[in-house]
């Protein structure tokens, strides 16, 4: 996983990093992110019909038009 580490942008240098490690500077730097994070639907059932009312409460639009 190749991911850009804030100190690194002005740089543009991407670093690898584990997922393990993401996550453990992440608690670092950022202190309670998780609980920021939206509750995963459980079931396909549950994904599909997010979809739909996600769909009709924030429609897409070209760009310029909404």
């Amino acid at each position: 996983m190749s991911i850009i580490i804030s100190n690194q942008i002005a740089k543009k240098e991407p670093i690898d990093l584990q997922p393990e490690e993401v996550v453990r500077r992440l608690q670092e730097d950022y202190p309670g992110w998780q609980d920021k994070l939206f509750a995963c639907p459980c079931t396909e059932d549950e994904i599909i019909q997010q979809r739909i009312i996600n769909a009709k409460s924030y429609p897409l639009t070209p760009a310029g038009l909404g």
